[in-house]
């Protein structure tokens, strides 16, 4: 007979094989949204400097159209960002379902597996939020200066 003193042990709770696919999957959609992002944005800055490096107005036979050229890299510089962000936004999405699914159904799960999934569903939620808000400040900004 165990003495009334003496600690239960709990057994051990083991991760399931669904529990470790969809954790597996968050991750691997953390790390593609994060590598298209950091891809995409150098990708950008690299080609508008080359653009900006390789054109001078003065030398043009066309100097209209270097300008004209100009002021589109720059809102390429404007735009493809924001698209890039709403791309990612698509990634942070998708990679909060199966991070809340684990977040949010906490028994038959390790303790350590609930906490890393609790932590990148909030992650999730503020890179989708922030881009979500990024988008919708973008577009009362272009709004207020159509009006203006």
């Amino acid at each position: 007979m165990q003495d009334q003193n003496s600690p239960v042990k709990k057994p051990r709770i083991r991760a399931q094989k669904k529990h470790t696919v969809l954790f597996i999957i968050a991750c691997a959609i953390l790390v593609i949204g994060l590598l298209a992002f950091v891809v995409g944005t150098v990708a950008v800055v690299w080609g508008f400097l080359n653009e900006l490096s390789g054109m001078d107005p003065s030398e043009s036979e066309l100097p209209g159209l270097a300008a004209l050229l100009l002021v589109f890299s720059y809102l390429m510089v404007l735009a493809v960002p924001g698209v890039m962000w709403l791309i990612c936004t698509v990634f942070w999405i998708a990679g909060m379902i199966p991070s809340g699914i684990l977040t949010f159904r906490k028994k038959d799960k390790p303790l350590w597996m609930w906490v890393i999934s609790l932590l990148l569903f909030c992650l999730y939620t503020f890179m989708a939020g922030s881009n979500v808000l990024f988008v919708l400040a973008v577009a009362v900004v272009s709004l207020i200066s159509k009006l203006l």
